[in-house]
């Protein structure tokens, strides 16, 4: 008897794994039907993403001598506008079914990291007047895009917590500036960015400098020490789709667990000067110089993703 309910616990033992086995496959090949099917649809949704983002005059946005003035003493700037929700649809639509879904151009790193260098739409919000002609008034006629990032938090992931982002940034000396743009509505409920304004003045050390990676509890490992930071002043940071913030390389900032049940997609662009120095030298990574020109032959300079744009009417 014994032995009989064995051999029974085995079979169905087996035939679960079985069954996981099938759904997963059946999984995979849906999803391999579902790739093909976008990528033979991708140019009608890049051509739709893309289309807002085009032929936008240079030097038709501006900073006032306020919001330069709040730049220096708070380390940012939100919210500003860079498109409307309408636009933005299309470009979120083609992000997430295509840009999310392709790999990175840097062997070896995820696909939500460095995607101006070879995702027109990316490239094209990268270099968006409405980003350029404010961030040239903080760094000069001569700008170089060096990195981006997108975050995708959906419902139930970690929290981001307390960091400034020059502590780990690859650039030997230089300034950096970042602009964080919302593809989708972000509010407290879906983890908006929380900033403590005025903390670019000081430098937190981080609580572990050798960390990298995050714990289960969070998905990120090099952290400003807790003890130093006081939150009490913290904001948050919501902004409509198609809105965009600024800020310091120095600015603490977090995000905190995604509660909702709702979508939360970001991408942080990073700018600096030729005078700064991007110190890693990634095969398939290079800079792209989006304003003025290169002073100081640092970089690597590459050239932008516009094969499609080219053959557009």
């Amino acid at each position: 008897m014994i032995r009989l309910r064995l051999y029974i616990w085995k079979i169905r033992k087996q035939a679960r794994l079985t069954r996981r086995w099938c759904a997963h496959r059946l999984r995979a090949v849906l999803w391999q039907i579902k790739r093909r099917v976008l990528r033979n649809r991708e140019e009608p949704y890049q051509r739709a993403a893309l289309a807002p983002l085009l032929h936008t005059p240079i030097n038709s946005y501006s900073l006032s001598t306020a919001e330069i003035a709040r730049f220096q003493q708070q380390g940012m700037i939100s919210p500003l506008p860079l498109c409307s929700a309408e636009d933005m649809s299309l470009i979120r639509r083609y992000v997430r079914d295509f840009t999310l879904t392709a790999e990175c151009p840097v062997p070896g790193y995820p696909h939500t990291k460095w995607r101006h260098i070879n995702d027109a739409v990316i490239y094209h919000l990268g270099t968006h007047a409405a980003i350029l002609d404010r961030v040239s008034q903080l760094l000069g006629d001569n700008i170089l895009l060096w990195q981006s990032n997108l975050f995708d938090k959906p419902p139930g992931a970690d929290e981001i917590p307390w960091h400034q982002d020059r502590l780990f940034l690859e650039l030997e000396e230089g300034t950096n500036v970042s602009a964080w743009i919302a593809l989708d509505d972000v509010d407290t409920g879906n983890a908006c960015v929380q900033v403590i304004p005025g903390s670019h003045h000081q430098i937190i050390a981080p609580a572990n400098p050798d960390a990298r990676y995050g714990s289960p509890r969070t998905a990120f490992g090099r952290m400003a020490d807790p003890e130093q930071i006081d939150a009490t002043t913290a904001v948050n940071i919501e902004l409509r789709a198609g809105e965009f913030m600024l800020f310091d390389q120095y600015l603490l900032h977090r995000s905190g667990r995604n509660s909702s049940n709702r979508q939360r997609l970001g991408l942080a662009l990073r700018y600096t000067t030729p005078e700064a120095r991007v110190s890693h030298q990634l095969e398939g990574y290079h800079c792209l110089l989006v304003r003025g020109k290169d002073t100081a032959r640092k970089n690597r300079i590459g050239l932008s993703p516009v094969s499609l744009i080219q053959r557009m009417p």
